[in-house]
């Protein structure tokens, strides 16, 4: 009974559309032609772009650790046998790459000198804080108690030794800044006119085979360095 009351309601439906359509003029109809025929044309060229775009995803966007690890080992520096230089490559290592790269390495080693010694000289200042108790936020959780003992803000008074060494860390950042200028200043006067040269940056391929068509597989030898 209910299929049959839907079928009633959709011919009735169907019925009054046709009756609409007849009454309609052939300006009208034309209109409307033109109209469905915009719409269909842009639905298909809309269902065209999607299953394009699907279909390249599909086939050409599939993710491969091994090709990214490839990849971006392309960009690594390497020694003249085509190996990755190991961890305890000397810094002069890097001087034949550039000025700029050489540089940033060596800013790198001198700030993790100048960090250490920051470090060993707020040591007694340090323990100092530690055995404070100005903050009454030492009493709440494990981490507030990690992030605050150590501060000023706990030193029960400040002592001498806080002032001696705010006067030493200041005074050993102004050297080191005016150091590590004069440093990086001779550095690379030095690496520019001594450690390159054309060489450096020059590869003479000579007696290839004569039967070689693929410079491809050229290419991809020398892209390893």
């Amino acid at each position: 009974c209910c299929r049959g009351g839907r079928a009633r309601a959709a011919a009735a439906q169907v019925e009054r559309l046709q009756r609409e359509i007849s009454s309609t003029s052939e300006a009208e109809l034309a209109q409307l032609h033109a109209s469905a025929s915009r719409i269909q044309s842009s639905w298909r060229s809309c269902q065209r772009k999607v299953l394009l775009q699907e279909f390249m995803r599909h086939v050409y966007s599939q993710p491969d650790l091994s090709k990214a690890r490839k990849h971006a080992q392309n960009f690594l520096p390497k020694d003249r046998h085509g190996n990755l230089y190991p961890l305890t490559t000397s810094l002069k290592t890097f001087h034949p790459l550039g000025c700029g790269l050489a540089l940033y390495f060596h800013l790198l080693h001198w700030w993790w000198l100048y960090s250490f010694l920051l470090l060993l000289m707020t040591l007694p200042v340090t323990s100092i804080n530690l055995q404070g108790s100005a903050l009454p936020a030492l009493d709440g959780d494990l981490l507030t108690r990690i992030q605050t003992s150590h501060t000023l803000g706990n030193a029960d008074e400040l002592t001498l030794a806080h002032g001696v060494t705010e006067v030493l860390v200041v005074s050993v950042t102004v050297w080191f800044m005016f150091w590590q200028s004069s440093k990086m200043k001779r550095l690379s006067a030095r690496i520019t006119h001594q450690d390159l040269s054309a060489s450096n940056y020059t590869v003479l391929v000579s007696r290839l085979p004569a039967t070689l068509h693929d410079v491809s597989s050229v290419q991809e030898y020398f892209l390893r360095w």
